[in-house]
């Protein structure tokens, strides 16, 4: 792949994703406007500055740093300067992190941007070259290795309890079973083996970013209820929903 700075904006996609999506792409100017994603979104600016608007401040990824982008935060993407900007992106399913971590807090990095080299490393596997393609056993290393060095770089969240896991994974498993159907929360209490009322009002909370803290259920489903039936919105409500804490 040329390095020299193409006519049009380009999209390349891995054709080898696996469990985790990966992308290399350039724009000359504009990249896309805001949106969010249910997944980390992992990358890396290979040439000129990324810029992104992210939790209300304005961002610029160069090369040397890593983007780590929280599931459903809201962000943009255009170029820093007139020289365009080229970078790859990893798309990583928070539940694969979660299954590393084994039922803590997923950790959330400030800013969207590090510069630690522990996190550079671990995120060489996902944002090399997109040709390249992992194998189960590679794959499985990289994101516990990922997973770690997220921690660490994260550090501990603030008034955060470990959530009930075992509870979380069977919620996870009513939802994929179910995806075209609504869902309530006593459906969920049920699967996940929660005791009645887990999941309502202000006692039981959902799952948000460590800097945000915890936000009754119902403040959440309202927001949700009309897009249950899409696979993402449920997974979305899942790590809402179903993470209410352990004690």
């Amino acid at each position: 792949m040329s390095k020299t700075r193409p006519s049009s904006d380009w999209v390349q996609r891995s054709a080898h994703p696996g469990r985790v999506e990966r992308i290399e792409a350039w724009f000359a100017g504009h990249g896309y406007e805001p949106h969010r994603h249910d997944t980390y979104s992992i990358g890396r600016t290979l040439a000129g500055v990324q810029s992104f608007n992210y939790h209300g401040a304005l961002c610029h990824g160069m090369p040397g740093n890593t983007l780590v982008l929280h599931p459903d935060e809201v962000h943009d993407g255009m170029a820093g300067t007139d020289a365009g900007f080229r970078y790859r992106m990893a798309y990583i399913d928070p539940a694969l992190i979660q299954q590393v971590l084994g039922g803590e807090p997923l950790p959330y990095i400030e800013g969207g941007l590090s510069s630690d080299p522990r996190l550079y490393r671990a995120a060489e596997p996902f944002v090399q070259a997109i040709d390249y393609s992992l194998d189960p056993l590679e794959e499985q290393d990289a994101l516990y290795d990922l997973a770690m060095a997220m921690k660490a770089v994260a550090g501990k969240p603030r008034g955060r309890q470990r959530l009930d896991y075992p509870a979380t994974e069977r919620a996870r498993a009513f939802i994929m079973a179910h995806l075209h159907e609504d869902i309530t929360l006593d459906m969920l209490e049920h699967a996940s083996g929660r005791e009645p009322g887990a999941c309502h009002g202000i006692s039981g909370c959902c799952t948000a970013p460590a800097h945000i803290g915890s936000l009754p259920c119902a403040a959440w489903t309202r927001c949700e209820r009309s897009s249950w039936t899409d696979s993402h919105s449920s997974m979305r409500l899942w790590r809402r929903v179903s993470t209410t804490r352990a004690t």
